[in-house]
Parts: structure tokens; C-alpha cells; sequence
């Protein structure tokens, strides 16, 4: 083996090599090395073997291989690494270990040393040497090296230079590597890159890697990861990347992992975290992904949660995204959730709530949403709801209010919405609006609505309410309404039912 240097020739045994170095570097083994000419450092190194190279390396210790790195140069390092071929720096790196690698990167990171020679390298050369030594590997080397020094190198590698070598990695190492090293170390590590840099890195790696590397990381590893970062930074950095990057980023992990990931973010969370990308931006987001994944991801999250979220937000956030979203939208999404989970929702939220959102709504609003949804689905989330919980409902809305949603609706769906949900229930509801509200209602939609509504009923659906309703209420609901409406009333109704109903 020749290894030219200064006045030392001749074949030497790796004994001899490893004198040679300890007693003349640096600078004389590293002038060797350069004066040598790449070709023959790189030779010379595969003859002695990536083991005994490593060996070599070790006994030298850090210090004095950071040295002599320092003496090839940057180009002259890259062009050695690349001389010897990648199999063989993933073979040297391996035998050296992680730990003497990490000081190793630490010394020559003490300036611009380290940074200039990976980006000499390139990302492609480096995220191949990364897979070559594997993920176990790689959390060894960073671990030490720490979050701050990672996130001020990586920063200074530039976002395209980062996004070439997370994609040359590829999304396993990648998530293997980061959860090794755990949420609190990728999170800090995040906020040292800066939230300006991470913003550029995601939209160059695009929402199919991202969303893929939060797949592979896991929820509890995402989760952890988000909470750590803070409202602030995950709500400048979703806002930053846009209503399309993080739509895709969703879309890709799907309702299941993303309503489980806000079940770990939690109500206050996810509350303060919509708040702060503000309500248009929430639209436009759950717009783009669709009613049928909006609905998909509430159930996934559970009523407690949904509830939870709505609560903090309040009832005015509430009924501007359901405006924003706009009425078909509602219906698709709340004919997804069904009228069962709806109902219950509308429960845990609570009854003032629930009022609120209603009156945000306006009664125009809540009429074309209960029309489109039909009468058959609003009697299953009245009968879920109750009949308790309707009636106040009711109540708490106002007279005006329901006025103007009953006549919007019209007799046809109010009598389509009664005969279903059937008299005793109808009964009870009467019993809890009382004689005054109803009669109030009554005198608000007037005698011509009435009638048809009772005729549309039919006579018998009628005779059963009123026998249910029984005799002291009828007659205060009629002492309410006044004679002359009452007879009014009568006159609009056929000759052929009153006479029905009365018998």
C-alpha cells in the first residue's frame, strides 16, 4: 500500500498507518491526504477497509479527524466521500458508531464547516447514507447533537436542500428516526428551524409526504408533537401553508386519525386553535373536504368532545361557520350525522346553546335547513330531542321566532312533521309550550294556516290530540284565541270535519 506524505513512502501495515497519522496530523496527514489527490486518499482508504479506517479514526479520536477535515476542505471532503463510494461511508460511519460521528458533527459544526460540506455532498448523497445506516443509527447521532444545533443546521441547509433529503430518506426513516427521538425533541427542533422555515420545508415536501409522515409518526407522536409546538406556532404554520396544503394533509389521513388526533389535542385545543386561523379560514377548509368528512370526523370525535368544542367557541362562531358553509352543505352534513347523534349533540351542547345558534341562524335560515332536511328527519330529531326539550326549546326561541319558522315551513311540512312524530308526542309538546305560548303561536300564524294544518291531520289525528289534550286546555287555548278567531277558525275548516271531529 503507497501512502504518499511527507518523507514517508512504501508499503506500511495499518499499524504503521495509524503512527503515521497520530504522530503528523494535523496538518501534515492532511496535506498528505490533499497532496495526494483525492483518487489515491480514496484508494488508499479501501485498501486498509472501512473497519480499519474506523478503527484508525477512533484511536485518533474526533478532534484530530475534525482537524484534518478542516485541512482537506469542504471540496476536497465531498469529493473523497464521493471517491469512495457511498456502500463504503455507510460502512465507515457504521463501524465509527453513532456517538463518535455525533462529536465528530459537532466539532465541524462550530462554524460553517459542516453545513457547506453536506451541502457539497448533497441531499441525495447524505439521505442515501442516512437509509444506509438506518434509523436507530440516525437518533443516535442527533440525539447528542441536540435540537437546537439540528434546527439552526437545518436551517441553514436551506427548505429545498431539507425537503430533498426528507424525501431521499423517505417517509419510514424519516417518522422512524423522529419518533426515536421523541415529540419533545422533533417539536423543539421545529420552533429552532423557526416557524417561517418549517412553512417553506412542508410545502416543498407537499401534503402527500407530510401527511404520510404523521401517518407513519402515529397519533399519539402527532398529537404530542402539536401540543408541544402550541396553539401559535400550529396556528401560524396551518394558516401559512393554506386552506389547500393542510385540506390535503387531512384528506390523506383520513377521519379516523384525524378525529382521533383532536380527541388527544382536546376541546381547548382545538378551540383556541380555530379561533386563531379565524372563521373563514375554518370554512374554506371544511368546505373543500366536504360534508360527508366534516360529519365522518365529529363522530369519530364523539359527542363530548364535538359538544366540548362548540361550547368554548360559542353559539355566534357556530352559526357563522354553518352560514359560511351555506345550507346545502348543512344538510348534507347534518344527514350524514343522522338524527340520533344530531339530537344528542344538540343535548350535550345544552339548551341555551343550542337556542343561541338557532337565533344566530335567524328563523329563514334554521327553515331552509329543516326543509331540505325533511320532514321525516326532523321528526326523528325531535323525537330524539324529546318532547321536553323540544317544547322549551320552543319557548326559549321566542314567539316570533317560531311564528316565522312554522310559516315558513308551512301546514303542509308542519302536518307532515306531526303526523309523524304522532299525538302523544304532539300532546306532551303542547303541555310544555302551555296555553298561552300556543295560543299565542296561533293567533301569530292565523285562523287560514291553522285550518289547514288541522285538515291536512285529518280528523281523526285531531279528535285523539284534543281528547289527549283534554277539556281544561282546549277551553283556555279557546278563551286565549278569543271567540272570534275560534270561529273563524271553524269556518275555515270544512263543514264535513267539524262535524267529524265533534263526534
Amino acid at each position: 500500500m503507497n501512502l504518499p506524505c511527507c518523507g514517508c513512502s512504501g508499503e506500511q501495515s495499518p499499524s504503521e498507518v495509524e503512527v503515521f497519522f497520530a504522530t503528523n496530523v494535523p496538518p501534515m496527514g492532511a496535506k498528505a491526504l490533499r497532496g495526494a489527490g483525492d483518487s489515491i486518499s480514496a484508494s488508499t482508504m479501501r485498501e486498509l477497509g472501512a473497519a480499519s479506517c474506523a478503527q484508525l479514526f477512533q484511536r485518533l479520536g474526533p478532534g484530530i479527524v475534525a482537524d484534518t477535515f478542516r485541512e482537506i476542505t469542504t471540496g476536497g471532503c465531498s469529493s473523497l466521500f464521493r471517491e469512495l463510494g457511498l456502500d463504503f461511508v455507510v460502512q465507515l460511519f457504521a463501524a465509527l458508531g453513532p456517538g463518535f460521528c455525533s462529536d465528530l458533527f459537532r466539532r465541524l459544526g462550530q462554524d460553517s464547516f459542516l453545513k457547506d460540506l453536506l451541502a457539497a455532498l448533497g441531499p441525495e448523497f447524505v439521505g442515501d447514507l442516512m437509509v444506509g445506516v438506518g434509523e436507530e443509527f440516525c437518533a443516535g447521532l442527533f440525539r447528542p447533537l441536540g435540537s437546537r444545533f439540528c434546527g439552526d443546521l437545518f436551517a441553514g441547509l436551506g427548505d429545498v436542500y431539507m425537503s430533498k433529503l426528507f424525501r431521499a430518506m423517505g417517509c419510514e426513516l424519516c417518522a422512524g428516526v423522529f419518533c426515536r427521538l421523541g415529540s419533545m425533541w422533533t417539536a423543539d427542533t421545529h420552533e429552532a428551524m423557526s416557524c417561517a422555515f418549517c412553512i417553506l420545508l412542508y410545502r416543498d415536501l407537499g401534503y402527500p409526504f407530510t401527511a404520510h409522515l404523521f401517518y407513519l409518526c402515529g397519533q399519539a407522536f402527532t398529537c404530542d408533537v402539536h401540543l408541544l409546538f402550541g396553539v401559535g406556532f400550529t396556528a401560524e404554520l396551518y394558516s401559512e401553508l393554506g386552506v389547500e396544503c393542510v385540506r390535503g394533509i387531512f384528506s390523506h389521513l383520513g377521519t379516523n386519525f384525524s378525529g382521533r388526533l383532536f380527541q388527544g389535542l382536546g376541546g381547548e385545543f382545538i378551540s383556541e386553535l380555530f379561533g386563531k386561523l379565524g372563521i373563514q379560514f375554518c370554512a374554506e377548509l371544511f368546505g373543500s373536504l366536504g360534508s360527508l368528512w366534516l360529519s365522518e370526523l365529529f363522530m369519530e370525535m364523539g359527542i363530548l368532545l364535538s359538544a366540548d368544542l362548540f361550547q368554548r367557541r360559542g353559539a355566534n362562531w357556530v352559526a357563522n361557520l354553518h352560514t359560511k358553509l351555506g345550507c346545502p352543505y348543512c344538510v348534507g352534513l347534518y344527514g350524514a350525522f343522522g338524527p340520533e347523534f344530531a339530537a344528542r349533540l344538540l343535548q350535550t351542547c345544552g339548551l341555551q346553546l343550542t337556542r343561541d345558534v338557532h337565533l344566530e341562524f335567524g328563523s329563514s335560515f334554521t327553515a331552509e335547513l329543516y326543509a331540505h332536511l325533511g320532514a321525516k328527519y326532523v321528526r326523528g330529531l325531535f323525537a330524539y330531542l324529546g318532547s321536553g326539550f323540544a317544547g322549551r326549546l320552543i319557548v326559549q326561541l321566542g314567539l316570533t321566532f317560531a311564528f316565522e319558522l312554522f310559516a315558513l315551513l308551512g301546514p303542509g311540512f308542519c302536518s307532515d312533521l306531526f303526523q309523524s312524530l304522532g299525538h302523544c308526542y304532539v300532546n306532551e309538546l303542547f303541555g310544555v309550550l302551555g296555553c298561552k305560548f300556543a295560543g299565542g303561536l296561533f293567533l301569530e300564524l292565523g285562523h287560514d294556516f291553522v285550518a289547514r294544518l288541522f285538515s291536512a291531520l285529518g280528523v281523526r289525528y285531531c279528535a285523539r290530540l284534543f281528547v289527549e289534550l283534554g277539556e281544561p286546555f282546549l277551553a283556555d287555548l279557546l278563551l286565549f284565541v278569543g271567540p272570534q278567531w275560534g270561529a273563524k277558525l271553524f269556518q275555515g275548516l270544512q263543514e264535513y270535519f267539524t262535524g267529524k271531529l265533534f263526534k
